[in-house]
């Protein structure tokens, strides 16, 4: 998909001139400020803070890059996911039904960009649906489906039908994923290693992996109190742990040694990450915070 939208551009430019072809990736990214900014306004976000958050999304260095080296789907499947979580907070607090259209569109069209859009299809529509159950029900429905899957694991016959993906089949010693292969499941304590680096110690994400836990302690009666933003974290702890199973615990951790898929795959997450530290924050009265005593 996004090939033939260079190859078109590329066509009404008369040649392969690289700013014409790149530019729908720089377009994604104003794009992407500007939505994020405006949704979390309307969201009950003030001003300061709002352009806080939208500055430390915007300078994230790996965001840039894929900006500046265009051709990748992974800054596409991010700003997707991104849309389509804030699209979906909009429609739980304001029962706005233009944007659940928004977000239904937004998360199907992820496993249209990249394989991997399939499993935050996957996740998405999981936790949304998890979020509409009745309330009184959801902790014996969670623990069920827990069961399920673990003595679908057991047994060996533990089978998803992901979209783009096929039929994937999980068990105690290996992931049968038609597209790719199969990936044998074992502890990689190297891997381990190149995650925390990636996080903490390189420049790809400044200072975000430390400030995110931060924010969450400092708010997290803001975090418990709020329905729709223990489900958005809900769904990121889903998608960390899902990133945490691939990169520890498959053949996939040789990505995360040598620092490649890792970083594209975290990616996918973080517009969605920064939103649930910007909501959180959306009751603090920044002015009188940072005012001189």
């Amino acid at each position: 998909m996004l090939a033939w939208m260079q190859t078109w551009f590329a066509s009404a430019a008369g040649g392969w001139i690289e700013p014409l072809v790149n530019l729908p990736w720089f377009v994604l990214w104003v794009g992407l400020l500007l939505a994020n900014y405006g949704q979390w306004r309307a969201l009950g976000l003030r001003t300061m803070p709002a352009l806080v958050f939208v500055y430390l999304l915007g300078s994230l260095p790996l965001l840039n890059a894929h900006v500046a080296l265009a051709g990748y789907a992974d800054l596409w499947i991010a700003t997707l996911f991104g849309l389509a979580v804030l699209a979906w907070l909009r429609w739980l607090e304001q029962r706005d039904r233009g944007q659940l259209a928004l977000a239904l569109v937004c998360a199907l069209s992820l496993p249209l960009l990249k394989l991997e859009g399939a499993v935050w299809l996957l996740l998405f529509a999981g936790v949304a649906g998890f979020g509409l159950l009745p309330r009184r029900g959801r902790r014996y429905i969670f623990v069920a489906m827990v069961a399920l899957l673990v003595l679908g694991m057991a047994v060996g016959k533990l089978v998803l039908p992901l979209f783009g993906l096929g039929w994937v089949n999980i068990g105690l010693h290996e992931v049968d994923v038609p597209v790719i292969g199969k990936l044998a499941i074992a502890w990689h304590g190297a891997a381990l290693d190149g995650l925390l680096r990636c996080l903490f110690a390189q420049s790809n994400w400044n200072l975000l992996w430390w400030l995110a836990p931060a924010i969450l302690i400092w708010r997290r009666r803001e975090l418990r109190e709020n329905r729709s933003l223990r489900l958005l974290a809900s769904l990121l702890f889903a998608g960390i742990g899902f990133l945490l199973f691939l990169f520890l615990f498959t053949d996939a951790a040789r990505w995360a040694e040598s620092y490649t898929a890792i970083n594209r795959l975290i990616m996918h997450i973080v517009p969605a990450l920064v939103t649930l530290l910007a909501l959180c924050c959306r009751n603090v009265d920044f002015e009188r915070l940072f005012k001189p005593a």
